[in-house]
């Protein structure tokens, strides 16, 4: 997927135009944002952009859109083989949505959030199709 392709995805239209990049390095890591104006149901945000983070090896270690320097959206992280290890879901910089952790590319949890706590069943996956579920309600383990 492109940087065009996660800011329109969450965002909705904006001008490639008037879209910038910015480059720096993070230690030996390197962070690349791609900022556009975006517009979703004739509302202007003030800032959108795709920040992308780097391993050394140059593999992708992490993907965030932000509005007005505020996660939005799906973020994604990778381990340094490229392989996705955690998708987290944000609302106004606010885990909201399930949160998914995998091992080895298998889903292996999927945590609830609403507004940043943990709320609702938490699901553990294991080997031999065995699940366990937690139960969460306002950031506190019930039960």
């Amino acid at each position: 997927m492109t940087d065009i392709d996660l800011i329109t995805r969450h965002f909705g239209a904006f001008d490639p135009l008037t879209a910038m990049r910015d480059m720096w390095l993070d230690g030996l890591n390197y962070t690349v944002r791609f900022y556009a104006s975006c517009s979703k149901s004739n509302k202007q945000y003030d800032e959108a952009y795709a920040e992308k983070k780097y391993h050394a090896n140059g593999i992708i270690k992490k993907e965030t859109v932000y509005i007005n320097e505020k996660k939005h959206g799906i973020e994604k992280e990778y381990d340094q083989k490229g392989q996705l290890i955690k998708e987290t879901p944000y609302k106004n910089h606010k885990k909201t949505g399930i949160q998914k952790i995998y091992r080895h590319g298998k889903l292996l949890l999927e945590i609830p959030y609403v507004n940043n706590k943990k709320y609702g069943l938490m699901k553990g996956h294991y080997s031999h199709n065995k699940t366990s579920v937690i139960s969460y309600l306002n950031g506190q383990r019930v039960g």
